[in-house]
């Protein structure tokens, strides 16, 4: 999520978010998923909240969380991942692709920060019995309860032994309902473009006019000398010489090309050093 804000995509689809993990009131045991969702104004596609958490009580955090949760479709039944009626019913209800756009359009020009949620039940012919799924939670719940296992290592363990329990319809949901999810976001996310173009508003998140700094050199100048005299033999104390060359230090290369190339004045502290290793009068041109 965090990463599509960034880069200007208003649609993320998922296969299901995580939420409040059963007994969540007990162990505080909360995805970070619902936060970013409050705090991200990201639409998220997902076949609702995977149906061996707490979907009661993830629907009661959304909403804390200030986010606008929808169930796509002809029914506000909120679907449980693997089946399609969880018992709670969404907030609200989108009954296509465009109407999703357009909920998604409103939240984003409000300006909320907030995320949506568009919740879409998996296909007929693919959904799993809600009370065969539910009582393999069970099962797989009691189990983890056995062999202590808590925490993130609870999901995947859960999600195994809920694929072994039901002889693999649990998995052939899982893959159906994330090619639907793409079917419809990628539905959804083509209107909300057409909306917005239509309003002359990108997905891009506005950025703040960030003024060009000028360079600043800091650093001794050297300036290197090397002279020959007019007349091979010297033989006064004062005698003419002419330049043959002048050589400038790293500081000083970098403040000559700095200044040619860019266009932006320059600030330069630095100190000048002339090292005269002949003494008398010298006198060049």
């Amino acid at each position: 999520m965090i990463v599509a804000h960034k880069a200007g995509i208003p649609v993320f689809v998922t296969g299901g978010i995580g939420g409040v993990h059963r007994e969540g009131e007990k162990t505080m045991d909360v995805s970070a998923d619902l936060t970013e969702l409050g705090r991200t104004a990201v639409a998220v596609v997902s076949a609702g909240v995977k149906s061996i958490l707490d979907i009661g009580r993830t629907l009661e955090y959304l909403e804390t969380q200030g986010v606008c949760v929808a169930a796509f479709g002809d029914s506000r039944e909120f679907p449980a991942f693997f089946s399609r009626q969880s018992g709670f019913q969404a907030p609200c209800q989108v009954q296509n692709e465009e109407e999703a756009a357009k909920l998604i359009a409103s939240t984003l020009a409000l300006g909320l920060g907030s995320g949506v949620l568009i919740a879409v039940p998996c296909p007929k012919e693919e959904a799993a019995s809600g009370q065969v799924i539910e009582a393999a939670i069970q099962e797989a719940l009691s189990n983890a309860r056995s062999k202590g296992i808590t925490g993130k290592e609870l999901t995947p363990f859960m999600l195994q032994k809920v694929n072994e329990l039901t002889s693999g319809k649990s998995l052939d949901s899982n893959i159906a309902l994330i090619q639907n999810n793409a079917r419809v976001g990628s539905r959804i996310a083509v209107a909300l473009s057409k909306i917005q173009t239509s309003t002359g508003k990108g997905n891009l998140p506005r950025r703040e006019k960030v003024t060009a700094l000028r360079p600043v050199v800091i650093g001794g100048i050297n300036v290197d000398f090397i002279a020959k005299a007019r007349n091979t033999t010297i033989q006064e104390v004062s005698f003419k010489i002419y330049l043959v060359s002048q050589e400038f230090c790293l500081e000083q290369n970098c403040v000559i090309s700095i200044s040619k190339h860019v266009c932006l004045p320059l600030k330069c502290m630095c100190t000048f050093i002339f090292c005269f290793l002949m003494g008398g009068s010298i006198q060049y041109s």
